[in-house]
């Protein structure tokens, strides 16, 4: 199929556009149960889930310990968004086209600063909740296999975009050679 070509295919429209559907759904789910998780955790989950033995949970603590938790998911949930505006350009017909690639590319960036995110916030929480305690400072970093199936994940479907992205171009680059040769032979006869 040549690039920008319509998908004639319905059962790929089909499951293109519940495919954006699932995305909108956990764009709104992802940073909502992050919060809802932190906001409702007492002082004794949240030390365990972190590996601590005792934190200081104050207002402040809870305050920016919401803004730190919640930013992971939140840049997940602007990825899967442009993943469904690559869902919907599917479900429209449109494949391999620069648009759809690009909407591509910006999902996977955001998965994988997501996942940065993820590993940079770990520490962060603990420092901010070891330090007011007085019982000295704990800190570590924490890798999880999600996290790294997404980095592969993401990573994959980066590359995959790029060359779709490389396609479309070059598909764009034929178009005008031939518009081009079109315009001459019209003007020679």
């Amino acid at each position: 199929m040549a690039s920008g070509q319509p998908v004639k295919s319905a059962s790929v429209r089909a499951w293109a556009k519940a495919m954006g559907h699932a995305c909108l759904g956990l764009a709104a789910l992802l940073p909502i149960a992050s919060g809802v998780r932190w906001l409702s955790a007492d002082a004794a989950t949240i030390a365990q889930s972190l590996g601590l033995e005792a934190v200081a949970l104050g207002p402040l603590q809870r305050g920016l310990g919401l803004a730190i938790v919640l930013a992971p998911p939140a840049v997940h949930a602007v990825g899967l968004l442009h993943l469904r505006a690559a869902f919907r350009r599917f479900a429209g017909g449109e494949v391999f086209s620069k648009s759809a690639a690009l909407a591509l590319r910006r999902f996977s960036t955001a998965v994988l600063s997501a996942c940065a995110l993820s590993f940079l916030a770990f520490p962060i929480l603990q420092l901010m909740l070891t330090v007011p305690t007085g019982k000295g400072v704990q800190w570590g970093v924490s890798v999880s296999t999600n996290m790294l199936s997404l980095l592969l994940t993401a990573g994959a479907v980066w590359v995959f975009a790029h060359v779709m992205l490389l396609s479309a171009q070059a598909h764009e680059e034929v178009a005008k050679r031939e518009r081009v040769l079109a315009d001459e032979n019209a003007q020679f006869v």
